[in-house]
């Protein structure tokens, strides 16, 4: 049987920047009920080399229309910056309307955490971007897919 998923787990020393890889967990699915789909999650290497984005919620990529999710979304700072410039992380609905993540106050330097909580009311491509290390363009960091059930 193949796996549908894997789980990573990163660990890190206290006090070292490098996370490397602790174990790779598969996920199978097996049974009537059909097997769920991952959010799409594309970390642009090459624009975002300062901060890694974790899906926190919601992490399956298809969603029922007309109800309410909250995301959350962890953005890691892979590099320690000397002055940290003002930043904005947005979902994007299918007709390109911007819904902008707060940023939730908690005690540490090196991550954040953002959230936003809103009912979709549009099927279609739901994206997640965030700007590039040099601001000079919006990179998708995760995709979702508003589907009627």
């Amino acid at each position: 049987m193949t796996p549908i998923a894997f789980i990573a787990v990163y660990a890190a020393i206290e006090g070292s920047d490098n996370l490397p890889l602790a174990v790779s967990l598969p996920i199978y699915h097996q049974g009537k009920d059909k097997p769920l789909s991952w959010v799409r999650v594309d970390n642009d290497f090459d624009n975002l080399k300062n901060f890694e984005y974790y899906v926190k919620q919601p992490q399956v990529y298809n969603l029922p229309s007309k109800e309410t999710f909250e995301f959350s979304i962890i953005r890691y700072h892979v590099k320690r910056l000397d002055s940290e410039r003002p930043f904005a992380l947005y979902l994007i609905s299918p007709r390109g309307d911007y819904y902008p993540f707060d940023n939730q106050d908690i005690d540490n330097s090196q991550m954040s955490v953002w959230e936003q909580q809103i009912q979709l009311k549009e099927e279609g491509k739901w994206k997640l971007i965030a700007p590039s290390d040099d601001n000079s363009k919006w990179c998708t960091i995760a995709e979702w897919n508003c589907v009627s059930y």
